[in-house]
């Protein structure tokens, strides 16, 4: 969207004040206020895009980035604004362009996110990611990650994990990012990274008893990286069935392939074998990759284990071939209260966590 006439204010979060900025001291004010990639650094002041539309309405617009003659709202739809690039020539990209395209394909493809705090805790430790880059919104991240440790802990560990992986994503360069090959040899690096960071905080310096399971999937212009460490699982709709194309850390499931429905419903039921072998934050890990096609699957779904120990797999399979947001919310408050007929109700009471992507 174009906007001719145009002024950049700034809220005073402490004070509550909002102050139109005369156009000398932009230069200045901008540099202060954002990053050489344009992202906005301070939290104590929120700057404002204000202009009036065609019915002399006057708006207010958070803005999150500053690229060129361009500004991004915390929306995520972006403004052209005649005169701002004389303003802005410090910030570079960081790779790639800034889409501004209003008619691309990636338009319909869609990022739902449910999560619910089980009924015996105190809070949610799951923690979860779905998002776009903000350079190339055919780069997308999904992580669940699912914190272990008691309510004091294993909530810490888990956005510390989400945290750690979504800085990676963001500054990677887009072309790496977009290159399979590049992606599938570094990513197991990069986790065991991360996990060595985690085990460092939380073990060694805090001297906690914390961790998190691992699901994520990287979405790039060809193909999904998939990587997994622990139980939370990641399943994709090919041909209309759900398959769980992830490798569940388990004494019933071998590293050498994946689990099948049986053995996944196994893996709930069975009391003393539903625990997990690795996770992250331990000393060490190894991740489980896999790549598939975009042209092969539909749909992408990260649970977390309050879901998948509560729902079986025929159900999960049943719902997530006529998924739609309401559906998804009844399936999860379903699990949630342990309202599957087919299911286990031993671990109702854990936290459900879905993470969705869909290109329909």
């Amino acid at each position: 969207m174009k906007i001719k006439d145009w002024q950049i204010a700034a809220f005073n979060e402490k004070l509550k004040k909002t102050q139109i900025l005369p156009m000398f001291f932009l230069r200045r004010f901008l540099n202060a206020m954002f990053d050489q990639n344009g992202f906005l650094r301070c939290d104590n002041i929120q700057p404002l895009l204000v202009f009036e539309d065609e019915k002399n309405i006057c708006h207010y617009l958070p803005i999150k980035r500053i690229v060129s003659g361009y500004v991004q709202t915390t929306d995520l739809k972006l403004y052209c604004l005649p005169g701002l690039e004389r303003y802005t020539k410090k910030f570079k990209f960081s790779d790639g362009k800034l889409v501004i395209s209003h008619s691309t394909p990636y338009e319909q493809q869609k990022i739902q996110v449910f999560s619910v705090t089980g009924r015996t805790h105190i809070v949610n430790e799951d923690s979860y990611l779905g998002i776009s880059h903000p350079n190339n919104p055919n780069l997308k991240l999904l992580v669940v990650a699912d914190g272990m440790g008691g309510h004091d802990f294993g909530n810490l560990a888990s956005k510390f994990l989400v945290n750690q992986l979504k800085n990676w994503f963001l500054n990677e360069k887009i072309a790496n990012l977009n290159n399979t090959k590049f992606v599938y040899e570094n990513l197991s690096t990069i986790i065991r990274h991360i996990n060595d960071v985690m085990h460092r905080e939380f073990a060694i310096k805090r001297g906690l008893n914390s961790g998190s399971t691992l699901a994520l999937a990287l979405i790039n212009s060809t193909d999904t990286i998939i990587a997994n460490v622990g139980d939370s699982r990641i399943g994709a709709l090919m041909d209309g069935n759900l398959n769980i194309i992830s490798i569940d850390d388990s004494p019933l499931v071998t590293n050498t392939r994946p689990p099948t429905p049986m053995e996944q419903d196994m893996i709930r039921v069975m009391p003393g074998n539903n625990f997990i072998t690795q996770y992250m934050g331990n000393i060490s890990v190894r991740p489980h990759l896999n790549v598939i096609k975009n042209s092969n699957y539909t749909d992408i779904f990260l649970f977390s284990d309050g879901i998948t120990d509560c729902v079986n797999y025929n159900t999960l399979n049943q719902i997530a071939r006529n998924v739609d947001k309401v559906t998804l919310f009844k399936f999860i408050t379903a699990a949630s209260y342990g309202q599957d007929d087919e299911g286990a109700k031993a671990k109702a009471s854990d936290d459900e966590t879905v993470v969705h992507y869909s290109k329909r």
